[in-house]
C-alpha cells in the first residue's frame, strides 16, 4: 500500500514555504521550519505551553481548529523527520532564485518578482490561507519572541534554547 503525506512531498513543502513568506516576507531558517510544522500539523499549536502573552488575542482561535483524522504520537520525532525534506525544498528554492538565504540567522526572504502569478492566485485561493489556524502561524507565531525561556523555541517542545543567547 502506498500512503502519501505532504511532509514527505518536497513540492508541497516548497508550496508552504511561499505560502508563509508571503505573508511573513522574511523569517529565520529555524523559525520557517517550525511554522511549516504547523502548517502541516495546525492541531499541535494548541499544545504550545504556556501560550505567549505577547500574541494572546490569537489564543482563543487556536481552540477552533479542528482535530486531525490521523494520530501522531511523537510529534517531536515527526519535526525531525521533516527537517531533510524542508532543507531539500528551501535548496530548490534557492536554485530557482525564488528564495534569498543570509545572515548569520539563515533568514530566508522571498524574491516575490520571481514567483509565477499563477501561483500566487492558486496561494490566494487556497482555502487554508483562509483559516484561524494559518493566521495564527503567520500573524501571531512568526512575530512572537523565538529565543530564551519564554520563547517559541521552548514553548513548542521543539526545539532546543538551552544554548540560546
Amino acid at each position: 500500500m502506498i500512503l502519501y503525506h505532504p511532509t514527505k512531498d518536497i513540492y508541497h513543502t516548497q508550496y508552504r514555504i511561499i505560502s508563509i513568506l508571503l505573508s511573513t516576507k522574511e523569517l529565520p531558517k529555524e523559525k520557517l521550519r517550525l511554522l511549516d510544522f504547523y502548517y502541516n500539523f495546525p492541531h499541535f499549536i494548541s499544545e504550545i505551553q504556556p501560550w505567549p502573552s505577547d500574541i494572546k488575542e490569537y489564543k482563543i482561535k487556536k481552540g477552533a481548529i479542528p482535530e486531525p483524522f490521523e494520530k501522531i504520537s511523537n510529534k517531536k520525532r515527526v519535526f525531525f523527520q521533516m527537517t531533510e525534506v524542508f532543507n531539500t525544498a528551501v535548496g530548490l528554492l534557492v536554485a530557482k532564485d525564488i528564495v534569498k538565504v543570509s545572515g548569520e540567522n539563515r533568514n530566508i526572504s522571498l524574491k516575490q518578482e520571481n514567483i509565477p502569478s499563477q501561483l500566487i492566485h492558486e496561494i490566494s485561493e487556497d482555502l487554508f490561507i483562509k483559516t484561524s489556524a494559518f493566521k495564527t502561524i503567520v500573524s501571531g507565531l512568526a512575530k512572537t519572541n523565538w529565543s530564551g525561556p519564554q520563547g517559541l523555541k521552548k514553548r513548542s517542545g521543539l526545539l532546543e534554547f538551552k544554548y540560546d543567547e
